[in-house]
C-alpha cells in the first residue's frame, strides 16, 4: 500500500533578497552542500527560474512555508513531491497545487499528509 503524498515548495529567489533566501534554504536542508546551495540560487536569480525551497512536507506545513517566504520567493507554488515545474501533470485551483496521476487532486481525494 502507498504512503499518503506529501507536498514540494518552489519559488523563485528576488535577487534582492539573495541572503535572506540562502539562510531560509540552509534551515531546510534540501541541498548537499554550502557549494550547492549558492549554485542554485545564482542560477534560480540569473535565470528567473523555479527553484525547490523545501521538501516532503505535510500539506498545512508547506502552505504556512509559502506564506513565510514570499517576501523572499516569488511565485511559490506548491508540487505534489517529486514533480518539478517542468514535469507536466495538473493543477488544482481549489488548493492551489501541482500534482501527478489520473487520480486527481491529492487534497480532494483526502490521501495526503496534512
Amino acid at each position: 500500500m502507498e504512503d499518503p503524498i506529501n507536498f514540494d515548495l518552489w519559488g523563485k529567489p528576488l535577487a534582492t533578497e539573495r541572503e535572506r533566501a540562502l539562510d531560509a534554504l540552509r534551515s531546510h536542508g534540501v541541498f548537499e552542500s554550502e557549494l550547492d546551495l549558492r549554485k542554485v540560487v545564482h542560477n534560480a536569480i540569473r535565470s528567473n527560474s523555479l527553484m525547490k525551497i523545501a521538501g516532503a512536507m505535510g500539506y498545512a506545513e508547506v502552505r504556512a512555508l509559502a506564506q513565510r517566504f514570499q517576501s523572499t520567493f516569488t511565485q511559490c507554488a506548491v508540487y505534489q513531491a517529486g514533480w518539478a515545474p517542468d514535469g507536466g501533470g495538473s493543477y488544482c485551483d481549489k488548493h492551489g497545487l501541482h500534482y501527478g496521476g489520473c487520480l486527481g487532486c491529492h487534497v480532494c481525494s483526502g490521501f495526503y499528509v496534512r
